[in-house]
């Protein structure tokens, strides 16, 4: 049996439907990112797994235990927020010992723990301070050592590095990464920074206007995604509508040019289905399994570091992204050249058609939700 399993869940403000049949099992020790754009339902989920909202239909199971219907105190859940809610008033060895004492733990064994926290975070030496006297960074430390303090079932974090400058989140998120493989809690990590889900779970959740639209390992989501909105919000991706050639067979069309799938497609000939093509599968030169080309024109280019992206229209008027890595950008094709961009059949993804991939079911551990 799944350490969590969240069934069925549905949350209605009015006649706004917030969540739409959220379904997940996590194991113990898992990190689970709820990963989506503002409003599509990832926090109401956090809430109603905490019990800061009651579900309009659904349940809440953890460790065999239905809790549903309990209150939050009674849950054993440790919550992170964006906002860091560190009590003003208080040290920050009196901010990690709140909780402990509202549970009624002894003085001794408070300080005990206090201290353990303290290392744990690496602030020992600034438990006398108030959270005003703190950095962002150093009061969002002590937020999860208050949440963990309690040695907390389930650990819960509502975008808490979203305040954070750049170089501080890398750094910090790699601090709870590590903080929760050490105590082997079970965390539940809503976001709507693609980069810090990959970089931190096990699986991602993805999410799009109340719906589950994919769940899979990282490298499922980015590699295989199921929808155009998985394809185009984790990472970026070329959408290109194709033409089925042949009944369940991998060959398809775009225009006028012939193209091969990794995988065969179902539907009728003459349908059209879509396809995603990422921006760093595409070579400008035709290199080792790139079968496939399609003719384009340059329309600009722009320096990104590591990558030069080359933006370029198709045949047909579709806009696409090139992606050149290595010695090869810094030789790209100037604004107005025409191309021809190849890439391997593998990389051109079938999407699913009719969006919501994965709205009737979760999916155990390492796997993918959908159709």
């Amino acid at each position: 049996m799944s350490f969590l399993t969240v069934h069925g869940l549905r949350k209605a403000f009015g006649p706004v439907v917030a969540v739409q049949d959220f379904s997940l099992e996590a194991e113990r020790g898992e990190f689970i990112s709820l990963l989506g754009p503002s409003g599509c339902g990832k926090t109401t989920v956090l809430r109603m797994i905490a019990g800061f909202e009651r579900p309009t239909a659904g349940r809440v199971v953890i460790d065999g235990e239905d809790v549903t219907d309990l209150p939050t105190r009674a849950r054993r859940i440790g919550m992170v927020f964006q906002s860091y809610a560190l009590f003003p008033n208080l040290t920050v060895e009196g901010n990690i010992a709140f909780g402990l004492k509202v549970a009624g733990i002894g003085r001794e064994a408070i300080a005990t723990r206090v201290k353990e926290m303290l290392g744990l975070i690496g602030l020992q030496q600034l438990g006398g301070r108030y959270p005003m006297e703190l950095s962002g960074g150093q009061q969002q430390r002590v937020a999860l050592a208050r949440a963990v303090a309690i040695r907390p079932r389930i650990l819960l974090l509502d975008e808490p590095l979203s305040a954070l400058d750049a170089k501080i989140r890398v750094s910090l998120r790699e601090e709870v990464r590590g903080i929760q493989r050490e105590l082997g809690i079970t965390a539940i990590f809503v976001t709507h920074d693609q980069e810090e889900a990959l970089a931190l779970s096990h699986r991602v959740v993805v999410m799009s206007e109340g719906w589950v639209e994919q769940t899979g390992t990282p490298a499922e989501v980015y590699r295989t995604p199921r929808t155009p909105f998985v394809a185009t919000f984790v990472g970026t991706a070329n959408v290109l509508p194709c033409r089925i050639e042949a009944a369940a067979g991998k060959v398809v069309r775009y225009g006028a040019a012939r193209l091969t799938a990794g995988q065969a497609v179902t539907g009728a000939v003459g349908e059209i289905v879509q396809f995603a093509v990422r921006p760093e599968a595409i070579g400008l030169q035709r290199f080792e399994g790139a079968s496939n080309s399609l003719a384009a024109v340059v329309q600009d280019t722009r320096f990104l570091g590591p990558v030069v992206r080359l933006r370029v229209m198709l045949e047909g008027g579709l806009p696409a992204v090139v992606d050149v890595h290595g010695e090869g950008a810094r030789d790209v094709p100037a604004a107005g050249a025409a191309v021809h961009l190849w890439f391997r059949p593998e990389s051109l993804q079938v999407l699913d058609r009719h969006g919501h991939g994965a709205r009737a079911a979760g999916s155990g551990p390492g796997g993918s939700s959908g159709p």
